[in-house]
């Protein structure tokens, strides 16, 4: 299921307007491109579907873990593709991987959460919160973060499981069925939460900092007022990005949360940045990047409309990015012209690649039918 096609069912859930007017989503056949990159898949290790729920491998002290929807936990080795673990956790794991200080965590549908030892995959404690977890993880200070369905996150002690504190928000009547992310600076979370807002809070003790609104909501209806950031922000420096479904992509200042930039801009994957721009990934699947100083639009890339671009990677001299055939896609950072395609398993890749620096000079990606596939770029 594409994402916009569960959009328009939790519209039908809500009693909304069906989308069934709105014009056919045809994605984009793909065109003979001359590549100039020389990628190519250094190993594939074959885990098991992520079914729903898109989870993220996570790159440590030279390996690779990787969780699957089934209950497995995996460790490799990421230059040679070697498995030095393989567990089973005991639970479907709907949210993961978060890996620091040693210790592995993942969470479940019915709200289990688990850590395992890094350098063995044993099992160290297991803990419940009352509800569905998504996302990944977050690890730091001694405290692990988990988030549910609902928007809560849920601070839990990284040695015992003990829970720390709560947060809790209110939250609209329709929301997207996207993990929304977090993203750790320091000692402060920064979390996504619907209805448009970025919050600040404090690792250790939840206490929030700043409340900002990346986005209004705009419309006359339930489902055009929806507004959510979609991903996870990203830090670059001292600032932090964002970007929402039917609203805005923009940075603020990560210190006191107030705006920098913001353009129009409606989501349909996390947004991306480097030292000197922004990329947003819209709902269409249009690319776009932005001046990370002050938004001016750089570049725009309409050739892969409609393919369900996951979140994409900075990497070298390129922007790349997967779709819902597993194909990997490689944009010049400069132009924003196509340089670079390869090809996976063929299944959805549904989030952000995550770089195997400075164990290889590559990336993994985890696509919808539990490949763990490592690329390298030379």
């Amino acid at each position: 299921m594409t994402r916009f096609s569960r959009l328009c069912a939790i519209a039908l859930v809500a009693g909304l307007a069906a989308c069934g007017s709105t014009p056919q989503r045809v994605p984009a056949e793909l065109t003979a491109i001359q590549s100039s990159v020389p990628a190519r898949t250094l190993w594939t290790d074959k885990l098991g579907s992520d079914g729903n729920w898109p989870l993220v491998p996570a790159v440590v002290d030279g390996t690779v873990v990787a969780a699957s929807t089934g209950g497995r936990l995996v460790r490799i080795d990421a230059v040679g593709g070697r498995e030095r673990w393989r567990v089973d956790a005991g639970f479907r794991i709907s949210a993961g991987v978060g890996v620091a200080d040693g210790t592995v965590v993942v969470g479940g549908p019915d709200g289990q959460v688990a850590a395992f030892a890094l350098d063995t995959g044993k099992q160290r404690w297991r803990a419940t919160v009352p509800a569905e977890l998504l996302g990944t993880p977050v690890l730091g200070g001694g405290i692990a973060v988990v988030r549910s369905s609902d928007s809560r996150l849920y601070g839990l002690d990284l040695a015992t499981g003990e829970r720390k504190w709560v947060l809790i928000r209110p939250v609209p009547a329709l929301t997207l069925r996207v993990p929304s992310g977090i993203t750790l600076a320091g000692d402060t979370l920064l979390a996504a939460f619907p209805g448009g807002r970025l919050l600040g809070v404090k690792i250790a003790s939840g206490q929030v900092v700043f409340d900002v609104a990346i986005a209004q909501a705009k419309g006359t209806t339930e489902l055009e007022r929806v507004v959510d950031v979609v991903g996870a922000p990203v830090v670059e420096g001292s600032e932090v990005c964002g970007a929402t479904y039917q609203g805005r992509i923009g940075c603020l200042n990560g210190a006191n949360g107030q705006t920098i930039w913001a353009r129009d801009f409606s989501a349909g994957a996390g947004p991306a940045a480097d030292v000197r721009r922004v990329y947003g990934v819209s709902e269409q699947s249009v690319v776009q990047a932005f001046a990370r100083d002050n938004g001016t639009l750089l570049w725009t890339n309409d050739k892969l409309k409609f393919r369900d671009l996951a979140a994409p990677l900075s990497w070298g001299r390129s922007l790349v990015a997967g779709d819902y055939r597993g194909y990997l896609h490689f944009f010049d950072r400069e132009q924003g012209t196509l340089i670079g395609r390869l090809s996976t398993d063929g299944s959805a890749i549904r989030s952000a690649p995550v770089s195997l620096e400075p164990a290889a000079r590559g990336f993994v990606v985890q696509t919808a039918d539990g490949a763990v596939v490592a690329v390298a770029t030379e």
